[in-house]
């Protein structure tokens, strides 16, 4: 009896044990891909506003300039007239990282017509061409010497922010989200040729 009772608790143990480190590694696991940007999604589908009825949060600077890998220099100003779709992210962001698949989609369907992307690091450049060849990133990467305007600071990133065409922000959010789902493309497409009366300027 007494084996029995030996070999009973040893066995409970056991599979508590077996339990506890499957459980753990499963957790590994999912947020490795989430932070490789693997097969797990958890990012919901951002709210946007009606394109009729827009808020405006500010007009960076047009002068800000942010630098390609490269070595050209973008000026906010360069890209007036069209909606410019902003993602402010880092190489050890990990949610950062997750969300660059859906950016990579978004701009590969929406970058010839008449949409332009600043996805921009505040690393140094080194830091930053190493993470987009380790990734392959096929979109283009910035990244900002001289800091970010006020409009474009926020207090955590991932942090998108859109432009219309006249420079305003309208439309922000902090945390990654699915950039290329639906409503974020007919958002920016619809963008592209509303009159800048549908935009509520600050109070």
């Amino acid at each position: 009896m007494g084996f029995f009772k030996r070999n009973f608790f040893a066995g409970v143990i056991a599979g508590i044990a077996l339990t506890v480190v499957v459980g753990i590694g499963s957790l590994a696991l999912i947020g490795y891909l989430m932070i490789r940007g693997g097969g797990f999604d958890f990012s919901p589908v951002p709210t946007l506003p009606e394109v009729g009825n827009l808020r405006s949060y500010g007009e960076p600077n047009a002068s800000w300039r942010v630098n390609g890998l490269d070595g050209k220099t973008v000026r906010l100003g360069d890209l007036r007239g069209q909606p410019v779709f902003v993602n402010i992210w880092a190489s050890w962001c990990g949610p950062c990282v997750a969300e660059m698949p859906a950016i990579g989609r978004l701009y590969a369907e929406l970058h010839g017509q008449g949409v332009a992307f600043l996805v921009v690091s505040e690393e140094d450049v080194d830091t930053v061409r190493k993470f987009v060849k380790r990734e392959n990133l096929a979109f283009p990467v910035y990244v900002s010497k001289d800091g970010l305007p006020p409009e474009l600071d926020s207090s955590g990133i991932p942090a998108t922010f859109i432009l219309d065409g006249g420079g305003r922000v309208v439309f922000k959010r902090i945390g990654p989200a699915q950039w290329d789902a639906e409503p974020v493309r007919n958002f920016l497409l619809a963008l592209r040729s509303a009159p800048l009366s549908t935009v509520t300027p600050d109070e």
